[in-house]
Parts: C-alpha cells; structure tokens; sequence
C-alpha cells in the first residue's frame, strides 16, 4: 500500500489463534503500521506474540455511531413486540429456547439475515431475507428480543439494549467474549461447548455506560492517530 501512514483501527483475527506458528510475513506487515488497534483481546495476544507491539483495543465501529437517523423507521414494523432471529446457527436446542421464549413473553418470531432450516420446525412467523441494512437496523431497534449466533448481532444487542440469546460458535466466540468481558457481563462460553444457546440479559444501567465512554476513548485515540 503506497501511503505514508498506516492505521489499524479495531482489526481482528477472527479465529486466528496466538499459539502456533506465524508466517514470518505476518511480522514483517504488522511492523509497516504506524498504529495498531485491534477489537479483542486475542487479536492483542496475537499482535504481541507476532511482532511484539502492544495493540490498542478499541470498540467495533459501529458502536462508534448512534444510528438515531437510520432507527427511526423502527414504528412502522407493526406493534405486535418481537422475537428477532438473526444467526445462521439455528439449532434444535436454539429453536426450542426461542419458541419457548417467544410463548411465555407473547412474542412474534421474525427471521432476518439467514433463513431457518429448510428440514427443522417452521418456528419463524415471517422470513424477510430482502432485509436491507437500514431496515435490518430498524428490525434491531424495534425488537423485543434478539437470537444471534454473530457478533455483530451482540453488537446491536447490546447498542440498543435488548435481551438476547447468543448462540456459540467458532467464527464469532473470541470477539464475543472480549466484548462480553469488557462490558462486565457474566458468561461461561466456551469453544468445546459450540452451538450452546445462552439468554442474556445484561444490566443496561452499568453496561451502556461502558460502551458510551469505550467508543469516545476509540474515536479519541482515532483522531490522535491520523494528526501525529
């Protein structure tokens, strides 16, 4: 990359691991970045393991920006309250907590993002796979309870405090817990126990707090980056 500053801001690995070995390029681009953020705290570990930097952590964009504009539309889903299913791990085990969930709080059950399984239980009232970005953050803002198997969907989840059952899996587990531990909410996950449904529901009066001065100190930090 021809530029004369590079930045990483709330990078991950993903399900990168820091044991093991490293391709020796990973050390020699890592040591090209002027600063170094990462989102979680396995993608610090892998940082300092590879090229021994310390990595900022800093929160995932989104939680950056408030999306008041884009939530605005959430009225016009209707009044009845609302169980939202966005994940791609939608297991018996998941489904059977959701209906369940669902019939004791009177929730309809709407299924975003991915579709249920074609051969499992017709457990969603209405399927939108056409979900737009802005309609999928209105869906978000508006629901009652979430059901997610990302990252992303715990983002939103806490961003607009719900409720919410995470469902583990591999491709999301080391962002998830190091929000999950950031924001001092109490949690067992573990990678042996994938596709575990958990419900959540976090104290908003201690968590929101967290997250509001987490994104200032990311933004801060940002900023300071790109005027040294």
């Amino acid at each position: 990359l021809n530029t004369d500053k590079r930045i990483s801001f709330s990078a991950s690995f993903g399900t990168g691991a820091p044991e093991g070995d490293h391709p020796t390029e990973m050390s020699t681009a890592l040591s090209r970045f002027d600063s170094i953020a990462v989102r979680d705290k396995n993608s610090q570990e892998i940082v300092r393991k590879v090229c021994g930097r310390t990595a900022q952590i800093t929160v995932d964009p989104t939680l950056i920006y408030d999306f008041v504009e884009e939530s605005k539309g959430k009225e016009c889903y209707g009044l009845e309250p609302v169980l939202l299913v966005y994940s791609y791990r939608q297991k018996p085990d998941a489904i059977a907590q959701t209906e369940k969930y669902a019939k004791e709080h009177n929730l309809v059950i709407d299924c975003v993002g991915y579709p249920p399984p074609i051969r499992g239980p017709r457990y969603c009232q209405r399927v939108d796979m056409s979900c737009g970005p802005f309609e999928w953050v209105e869906r978000f803002a508006s629901a009652h309870t979430i059901l997610t198997s990302t990252f992303h969907g715990v983002v939103f989840s806490l961003k607009f405090q719900k409720p919410f059952f995470f469902t583990s899996c591999d491709a999301s587990h080391n962002r998830v817990s190091s929000l999950l531990d950031f924001c001092g909410i109490p949690h067992s996950l573990q990678l042996a126990r994938e596709d575990e449904t958990v419900l959540f529901q976090p104290d908003y009066n201690q968590v929101t707090p967290k997250l509001e001065a987490a994104a200032k100190a990311s933004k801060q930090w940002l900023l300071e980056q790109l005027v040294r």
